[in-house]
């Protein structure tokens, strides 16, 4: 008995040294394009299989709000050991603008957590987004000022830190 007792433990502390009996806290796309999203419109929106739509404005329309997962990178946003992400969205009000938003995303504990989001302009281009020391950087083609809605031209670059529930941007 104290042989199976002492085989049983060892099989168990090996067992947790591999991870095998430990859940995966690692985040995965499926759970970003499932996920709720805070900051964009008036209300979170929850997002299934990448896409939020919302109720039309006018009980008589068809404007609705929109919200479309489009791309994330992952790496460390927080002091956890866990991997983050920063994930871009497009938000439509029906209209012809396409607001793309920058929203952080929390591992906690493999549960995504959306703490900040903050918007990146109308019809921007993403060109790379990455995250290296606890900064999120994003490449893109903004709006110049004598641009046209339509056509943006002018490169630029744009790093965020998070700071509690805040993207703040940092040079």
């Amino acid at each position: 008995m104290k042989l199976r007792l002492q085989f049983l433990l060892t099989l168990i502390l090996f067992s947790l040294a591999c991870g095998s009996l430990i859940p995966s806290t690692r985040l995965t796309e499926p759970m970003l394009r499932n996920t709720s999203y805070r900051g964009i419109f008036e209300k979170p929106v929850q997002l299934v299989d990448g896409r939020y739509e919302g109720e039309p404005f006018d009980p008589q329309g068809i404007s609705r709000p929109i919200l479309i997962y489009q791309t994330h990178t992952w790496g460390k946003l927080d002091s956890d050991n866990n991997d983050d992400a920063a994930v871009i969205l497009v938000a439509t009000m029906g209209g012809s603008g396409s607001f793309y938003q920058l929203a952080a995303v929390l591992n906690r504990l493999g549960k995504p957590v959306n703490a900040a989001t903050i918007s990146l302009g109308d019809r921007v281009q993403i060109r790379s987004l990455r995250i290296e020391d606890r900064v999120i950087t994003i490449q893109m083609i903004a709006h110049a000022p004598n641009d046209p809605l339509c056509c943006p031209s002018m490169a630029v670059t744009v790093r965020y830190r998070l700071q509690g529930e805040t993207l703040v941007k940092v040079n």
